[in-house]
């Protein structure tokens, strides 16, 4: 027996000559998150992933949706990681859309790009064929909030104070104060030179 012949006898190559019309896209019943924390310092600190149940959209292309409803709380629950707060920056969708005719003639290099996924409405995720749901997936980046520094809250927050002089006018029955801002010398940003 030759080596070709061997390595036929071992490798399961039968799925290879199934007909192209046995093949079809199928609609997602659940899709692949990864979720991207960024430090402040724009490093990438944590990744987790999990798993998303999608429904039925009962339209012609077959397109399952993720609620807007359930994609807000989804997104709401995320916002916190590891005592930290965070920001959704983007989402964005990873999906392979190819034609059954597509696959052997196709570099999947040339036709898979990332696409920014909008908050409008839901999320929809096309149907695909199944040997790409696995693959198929959304990311989610998320960015730390910055946290100022203890020691000089003032450059960031200026002072409110109430004038003293704050009088009300006759006849009126609205309470107003004049209230005016105070920031640091060392914070201005002019091109006076500082005292």
């Amino acid at each position: 027996m030759s080596e070709e012949e061997e390595d036929e006898q071992e490798m399961d190559t039968s799925w290879a000559n199934v007909e192209e019309e046995m093949i079809d896209k199928e609609p997602m019943t659940e899709v692949t998150c990864w979720l991207l924390y960024i430090d402040s310092d724009g490093h990438l600190r944590h990744v987790n992933q999990e798993k998303q149940s999608l429904d039925d959209m009962n339209s012609v292309e077959n397109m399952r949706k993720w609620p807007r409803n359930r994609l807000i709380q989804f997104l709401h629950n995320k916002k916190q990681h590891l005592g930290l707060k965070y920001r959704l920056m983007e989402i964005l969708l990873y999906h392979i859309g190819l034609e059954p005719n597509q696959l052997m003639e196709t570099s999947l290099q040339d036709t898979v790009k990332l696409q920014d996924v909008t908050l409008h409405d839901e999320i929809k995720i096309p149907s695909s064929l199944c040997i790409f749901h696995e693959v198929n997936c959304l990311y989610f980046v998320f960015q730390e909030i910055p946290k100022y520094d203890d020691e000089e809250p003032a450059a960031y927050k200026p002072a409110l104070r109430i004038g003293d002089n704050c009088s009300l006018p006759r006849g009126k029955h609205k309470k107003t104060k004049k209230v005016s801002f105070s920031v640091p010398a060392e914070f201005r940003h002019t091109k006076k030179a500082l005292p």
